[in-house]
């Protein structure tokens, strides 16, 4: 079943919900109450008319400009962290906070608040690089330690879902490699939907500026001993520079990670020069090591800095899975707040509980309160 059909009958399963909920709220009235009034269960009644009608326009009505309801909306904002929500050239900067605020207050006149706690649930994505074969012993740590680190994470209640995306295929590392590991999944990046450039392998840039727009991760960790595209644009013109393509790559990867509220970590090892570059001896160690070696912490500490992310430098004897467990125990879980506080001299509150489907790995649905006075 597609993901589309997913949503739909989620949504259905939703209001279906809210519905059978209404009916025994107002069922209460007739029958627990002893001999109600006509008049308070005409008031009740219309009260709960209302609320199917914010509950149907919530999770039905899309919004203007968008193929999307403002419960998917706000299910993005959570899931992101941040608002705006960006969501490319063709809706831009979506302002859903500002959306949700004038929804509630049509019917509730800054009379409400809306709070969503995520119980823990996270999404991470990890961009291989697959043309390395110097990281393949990080990557086969990393392997090996993750069902542990995420079991632990579950057990103090923070489930985190890590997605492993290939770059352009599958060559030193395999999908395969990570076939049943619970809360973990693997997929090779499309090509042309990522605008994979250069030695697209190690286009970790585009990578990630695909990952953060299509799957909203908290964190993205990138694997890579090369600059982004690869190295060989800077080896073959003979000069430091790490050339146009990848450039333009990094500076996308920046861009799309910033503006949806994704922090970067990066991890590299040291580029083989000795061995690898394998061209003219004359210039082929000193050219590859400002190329490949240089160039490649420049960079990766520059997505890494700007994202509010940290760098790591394997060959330093760091270990990969106790890196990757310190990133996953120190994500927050975010807490989301709309509306308006509530007066301290209100003594009734009501409390209505709406479920908010989040477009994680996991496709969880969280749980928002409506509180209305």
């Amino acid at each position: 079943m597609n993901s589309k059909g997913q949503s739909s009958e989620l949504i259905e399963l939703l209001i279906l919900i809210v519905g059978v909920s209404i009916a025994l709220i107002i069922s209460y009235f007739f029958f627990a109450t002893g001999t109600p009034k006509v008049s308070n269960i005409l008031i009740e009644s219309h009260k709960y008319d209302r609320l199917t009608d914010i509950t149907n326009e919530f999770y039905y009505t899309k919004i203007a400009g968008t193929e999307r309801t403002l419960s998917q909306l706000l299910g993005d904002r959570i899931a992101s962290g941040k608002n705006p929500v960006l969501y490319g050239k063709d809706w831009g900067n979506i302002d859903v906070d500002n959306l949700t605020v004038q929804f509630f207050d049509t019917y509730f006149n800054k009379r409400w608040r809306f709070s969503v706690v995520p119980p823990g649930e996270i999404s991470v994505g990890i961009i291989v690089d697959t043309s390395s074969s110097t990281l393949q012993s990080s990557i086969e740590i990393i392997k090996q330690k993750l069902p542990a680190i995420l079991e632990d994470l579950e057990s103090r209640g923070k489930i985190i879902y890590v997605n492993f995306f290939l770059l352009g295929g599958e060559s030193y590392t395999k999908c395969s490699d990570f076939q049943d590991m619970k809360y973990t999944s693997c997929s090779v990046l499309s090509v042309s939907l990522c605008g994979l450039a250069g030695q697209q392998s190690e286009d970790w840039g585009n990578g990630v500026a695909c990952v953060a727009n299509n799957y909203k991760p908290a964190v993205a960790i990138i694997i890579s001993d090369e600059p982004s595209g690869g190295c060989e644009p800077c080896l073959q013109a003979y000069a430091p520079s790490i050339g146009p393509i990848a450039d333009s790559s990094i500076t996308n990867g920046i861009n799309t990670c910033k503006a949806m509220g994704t922090r970067v970590f990066t991890l590299t090892g040291t580029f083989p020069c000795g061995t690898s570059c394998g061209m003219n001896p004359i210039y082929c160690v000193s050219t590859c090591n400002q190329c490949c070696v240089k160039n490649t912490k420049t960079v990766l500490e520059k997505i890494a800095e700007q994202t509010d992310g940290q760098y790591y430098d394997l060959s330093e004897g760091i270990d990969a899975g106790d890196i990757v467990k310190y990133i996953l125990e120190s994500i927050p879980v975010k807490e989301t707040n709309l509306g308006y506080e509530m007066p301290k001299d209100i003594s009734r509150v009501q409390t209505f509980e709406m479920l908010i489907p989040v477009p994680t790995i996991g496709n969880q649905v969280v749980k928002g309160y409506l509180y209305v006075w």
